[in-house]
C-alpha cells in the first residue's frame, strides 16, 4: 500500500506516460494519440491517401489552471531542480525526472531511468520521453542519464520545427557573433572593431597593418572570445596545446582554455552550480591554432530525482 500510494507498484506503456505528460502540460486535454499523420498507398507512380489522424480530445483530466500551474513547476524543475541536463540556452524547458525500481527483477538495485520534458514552457509543442532500462552506467538517475539526451532531442526538434529562441539576458552574452573582416586595418582599429562586435584581439607581430586574422572573417564565435591577428609578412600560424577540461567548471575550463590562447563554446547547463566539463571536442594533448574553438558539453552528474 506505501509504494502504490506514489505509483511505484504501477506498470503503464512509455505511450501512456507520454501522452499523460502531454495532458498535463496541454491545457488539461486528454488527446487521442496516433503515430502518424498521413498513411498513403502507391500504385501505378500514383500516391492515394488511405487514412488521415486529426487530434481527437478525449476529455478533461484537469482544469486550465491547473495544467499552468504544472507547466511552471516543471520548467523550474530544469531551471533550478533535478532536470538541469536537460538546459537548453533560448529554449524554453520543462521536465520531471524518474528512477523507478523494477521489482518483478531479480536484481534489487535494477532500475530504469527517465526524464520527460516538454517544450517550449509557456506553449507546448513537443513532448519527449527517455526511458533507460537497466543502464550500466556511473548513476541510474533519470536526471543525469536520460536529460542530456532529452535535451539533445529538444534542441534538434524545436530547431526542425522553427521554433525561434528566445534568450534571457544572462544567455544573449554567451551568444555566438560574426567575426567580421580587419585584415588591412591598423592593429588598434582592428581592436576596437573587433570589441564592437562583442570579441577581444590578440595582437602577433610588430607590424603596423593586420594581414591576416585568426580565426577567418565570416566565421562565428561566442561573445568574449579572442581573434589573432597576425601583422607581419610570413608569420607562422601560432599552435598551442589543448588542455584537459574533464571535472573543471565553466568558469575553470574557461580560464584553461583562454591560458592556452583558445575559445570555448560551453553546451548543456554550463553556468548552472555543480555543472562540469564531461566531453571536449578536442582531445588533451593535441595541436590546434591559437584563436581556435573548444566546445565543451557540461553536465551534473550530482542531481537528485525531484
Amino acid at each position: 500500500m506505501a509504494s502504490c500510494s506514489f505509483g511505484q507498484s504501477s506498470k503503464i506503456s512509455y505511450l501512456q506516460m507520454a501522452n499523460a505528460v502531454a495532458t498535463i502540460v496541454n491545457g488539461g486535454k486528454l488527446m487521442q494519440p496516433y503515430l502518424v499523420e498521413n498513411i498513403y498507398s502507391t500504385q501505378d507512380g500514383e500516391k492515394t491517401l488511405v487514412q488521415h489522424n486529426e487530434p481527437v480530445v478525449r476529455g478533461q483530466a484537469i482544469s486550465e489552471e491547473t495544467s499552468n500551474i504544472m507547466r511552471q513547476l516543471m520548467e523550474q524543475v530544469v531551471l533550478q531542480g533535478g532536470g538541469k541536463n536537460a538546459y537548453v540556452a533560448g529554449y524554453r524547458i520543462g521536465g520531471k525526472s524518474g528512477t523507478s525500481q523494477k521489482l518483478d527483477s531479480e536484481d534489487e538495485n535494477a532500475r530504469i531511468g527517465s526524464f520527460v520534458g516538454m517544450a517550449p514552457a509557456d506553449d507546448p509543442q513537443i513532448v519527449v520521453l527517455v526511458c533507460l532500462d537497466e543502464p550500466h552506467s556511473f548513476s541510474s538517475m533519470g536526471g543525469t542519464i536520460s536529460a542530456p539526451v532529452v535535451a539533445e532531442v529538444m534542441e534538434k526538434t524545436l530547431e526542425y520545427l522553427g521554433v525561434p529562441r528566445q534568450y534571457t539576458a544572462e544567455e544573449q552574452q554567451r551568444m555566438q557573433t560574426q567575426v567580421p573582416n580587419v585584415s588591412g586595418w591598423e592593429p588598434e582599429a582592428a581592436g576596437q572593431r573587433l570589441e564592437e562586435s562583442g570579441l577581444s584581439a590578440r595582437i602577433v607581430g610588430q607590424g603596423d597593418i593586420v594581414l591576416s586574422q585568426y580565426p577567418a572573417a565570416g566565421e562565428t564565435l561566442p561573445r568574449a572570445s579572442t581573434v589573432l591577428l597576425y601583422t607581419e609578412e610570413g608569420a607562422q600560424e601560432v599552435l598551442t596545446l589543448v588542455p584537459a577540461l574533464e571535472g573543471q567548471n565553466l568558469e575553470d575550463a574557461t580560464q584553461t582554455l583562454r591560458q592556452a590562447g583558445l575559445n570555448i563554446q560551453a553546451s548543456g547547463p554550463a553556468d548552472m552550480e555543480g555543472a562540469l566539463a564531461v566531453w571536449q571536442s578536442e582531445a588533451a594533448g593535441g595541436s590546434l591554432p591559437m584563436g581556435s574553438l573548444v566546445r565543451v558539453q557540461f553536465r551534473d552528474d550530482t542531481v537528485v530525482d525531484d
